[in-house]
């Protein structure tokens, strides 16, 4: 069956506002003022331990901006199936409650996730945080942090 001109119009018009309605930020592993804050709040604590510091590696900065984007856009709140060599770490929560100092903080609070923030052969690290409309709250924060040797 064919469409006639104006029908494939119509057609083309509403996949475009489909694929508008959800967009698809562009690739980044360039880590945000607020992402370099996490890392000098994550490292000053490692030290506290006498842990290696962290650095940003770009496999991970990348996968770990995107997450964090997709879980904010979706609604979701999930791990990532990941690779045996990375650990992650997830939180939510109001933009004035979540500084950089206040995610670790809040990391350190819960053993698993303290365990991750303080694995002593990490070596690198990346941060994703996205901020906006989140589970029907006008400006929330979704970090996520991804870890490996």
């Amino acid at each position: 069956m064919r469409l006639a001109p104006l029908a494939r119009m119509a057609v083309l018009f509403v996949l475009c506002a489909v694929l508008l309605a959800f967009p698809r930020p562009a690739k980044t592993a360039t880590p945000t003022q607020a992402e370099h804050a996490l890392l000098t709040a994550l490292n000053d604590v490692r030290a506290s331990f006498h842990l290696h510091r962290l650095r940003f590696s770009k496999r991970l900065q990348e996968g770990a901006q995107g997450y964090a984007r997709r879980l904010r856009y979706r609604g979701l709140f999930a791990h990532a199936q990941l690779a045996p060599d990375v650990a992650e770490t997830l939180a939510w929560g109001r933009q004035r409650a979540m500084e950089p100092r206040e995610i670790v903080r809040l990391w350190l609070e819960s053993p698993t996730h303290r365990v991750v923030l303080l694995w002593p052969e990490a070596r690198r690290v990346g941060f994703g945080i996205s901020i906006g409309p989140y589970r029907g709250y006008e400006s929330i924060s979704v970090a996520v942090g991804r870890f490996s040797q």
